[in-house]
């Protein structure tokens, strides 16, 4: 079974995404997140708090997250459909390495839904943002590092809908 077989686009469609949001990806790293690094260690020092793995989390989350809202294009389209499954899309939003694993392993139903992007609305970027700092109350004890999972990988995720115009600003 080939990858390309379960993605509903090839792979030099993939590899056009990653040219098209590598380059704004960058320009958000380097002009956004960078100053908002130097600003977090700042106040990580001030506060005393070693915030240097959270930070490291961070950038990795921001990364993942500019290529989260493209998980729906594991999701088929089907127009005439009664009920969409809720539960299964949140579950690929939130949990998508572990989803697409399944789906690979051939173990899986398909995920339908009525429109295509379906991730790409402001509504799942909240919802992906809420996520995350549900996650950060559980793993970090003080607010700082608690934050910085929704920030960073917010952050990620409006990048890529600000570049495929769904956010404005």
């Amino acid at each position: 079974m080939k990858i390309s077989s379960l993605v509903n686009a090839s792979f030099d469609k993939f590899e056009s995404e990653l040219k098209e949001h590598g380059k704004l990806m960058k320009w958000t790293l380097k002009h956004v997140l960078l100053p908002v690094a130097v600003l977090y260690l700042i106040v990580g020092l001030i506060i005393q708090k070693r915030v240097v793995d959270s930070l490291f989390i961070g950038f990795l989350l921001f990364i993942y997250s500019g290529f989260v809202p493209d998980l729906d294009s594991l999701m088929v389209v089907k127009k005439d459909l009664k009920r969409e499954g809720w539960v299964e899309k949140i579950a690929l939003l939130f949990l998508g390495p572990l989803l697409v694993y399944y789906l690979i392993s051939g173990e899986s139903k398909p995920i339908y839904v009525k429109k295509a992007k379906e991730f790409h609305s402001v509504a799942y970027l909240a919802a992906y943002c809420t996520f995350l700092l549900a996650v950060g109350l559980i793993f970090y004890g003080n607010a700082l590092e608690t934050l910085s999972l929704p920030l960073f990988g917010g952050l990620g995720y409006a990048t890529h809908l600000f570049m495929d115009g769904y956010l404005k600003f």
